[in-house]
């Protein structure tokens, strides 16, 4: 989620949704996430601004009202990208699919030992593939380039 809110920061352009007919540009840092719950898939806004304590707190209080079943509509609005975690499953890759009126969707898979080399040598290292997509209209695609790249960094950052 820090990469993700370090890559809007960088890019604000990204942080963009349509509201009818109307292109928006959030002020906060927004992110929803997809939660499983036992009445099928809900995508949820998270966060208004995104702070390590927030990160740290909010998820679990949230799945915890999902699993419930006492979510209110406030908590899936205003969020222009959503984080789809479907490594959660075992599932590596995948395509992303964005949900309208969202501009970007951020589709995390299983973390996974890989073989790799490292400073000129062979190890093991915990890997994770991510991809984006993006709603053209929202993001033109050098804006998701970059938007992506940022990722990326943030990402790999030790």
């Amino acid at each position: 989620m820090l990469a993700i809110a370090a890559a809007v920061r960088e890019v604000p352009q990204a942080n963009a949704s349509f509201d009818r007919d109307a292109l928006v540009l959030h002020p906060d840092v927004n992110v929803s996430v997809a939660i499983d719950t036992p009445w099928g898939l809900v995508v949820l806004a998270l966060f208004r601004t995104l702070t390590l304590t927030v990160i740290a707190e909010s998820p679990q209080e949230i799945v915890d009202l999902a699993c419930e079943d006492r979510l209110e509509l406030r908590h899936s609005e205003g969020a222009p990208i959503d984080v789809s975690n479907l490594g959660t499953q075992g599932t590596d890759s995948g395509t992303a699919l964005v949900t309208i009126p969202r501009g970007a969707v951020v589709f995390v898979g299983a973390i996974r030992d890989e073989v790799i080399v490292v400073d000129g040598d062979i190890g093991v290292r915990p890997m994770i593939r991510v991809s984006c997509a993006f709603d053209h209209p929202v993001l033109e695609r050098a804006t998701a380039v970059r938007f992506t790249a940022v990722v990326r960094r943030e990402l790999e950052l030790p």
